[in-house]
């Protein structure tokens, strides 16, 4: 293959590529704690690359669930313990959820903020905290009827490790869900525009014809 046929074969993967990112959709759906935790498992909101999941911590009886979503311009993780037969289940022990999230490869992304918050009681008097650590981040304390902490990430971030930590305070305290919001900049996923690919492939393609001009 001679190089100008190469640089054309490279252009148009690199827009084929771009097209493929740029036409990705997902929707929440929600997995099992068994299913996220399985070797190899990673799913893909917008943007969002979601793995490595592991969970310590015992829970009651029931399948608790764990989906991802892109609501309000909010990437979120939300872990929920579920119902079985009409019991009430939540988390009363303190435990950690820990995760990867990366900017899938192609986008012009990269971190700008996170929040968390959790659901839990008993509703009077119920004292309970929720964590979020992750790379680059200050880490965030949530206490149960307070507000969800916001906090920046360092500058040019497109792959965290993540520590979802809670805690029930001890007695008859429980967590029964929380969320942890992911914020980038730009909002929006974002790819560089056809027009400046094209740009980058007619800058290759000079390139190439220089060289055989003075060859």
């Amino acid at each position: 293959m001679t190089t100008l046929s190469r640089s054309l074969t490279n252009g148009a993967l690199a827009i084929a590529g771009a097209a493929a990112v740029l036409g990705f959709g997902g929707v929440a759906q929600a997995f099992s704690v068994t299913q996220v935790t399985t070797s190899g498992f990673t799913y893909q909101v917008g943007d969002k690359i979601f793995s490595d999941f592991s969970v310590t911590g015992t829970t009651t009886e029931g399948s608790d669930t764990v989906d991802m979503s892109f609501v309000g311009g909010n990437y979120q993780v939300n872990y929920n313990a579920t119902t079985t037969g009409g019991a009430f289940n939540a988390l009363t022990t303190p435990g950690t959820l820990k995760y990867k999230v990366t900017i899938a490869p192609g986008y012009l992304n990269t971190f700008s903020a996170a929040g968390t918050d959790a659901q839990g009681g008993p509703f009077i008097g119920g004292v309970y905290t929720k964590t979020l650590a992750a790379t680059g981040l200050p880490t965030l304390t949530y206490n149960s009827g307070g507000v969800t902490p916001f906090g920046t990430f360092a500058s040019g971030l497109k792959t965290i490790d993540v520590v979802s930590s809670w805690s029930t305070g001890g007695g008859d305290n429980y967590v029964n869900s929380f969320s942890d919001k992911y914020i980038q900049q730009p909002l929006q996923p974002t790819t560089p525009e056809p027009s400046a690919v094209l740009g980058m492939l007619a800058l290759g393609l000079t390139g190439v014809l220089v060289r055989r001009q003075k060859g």
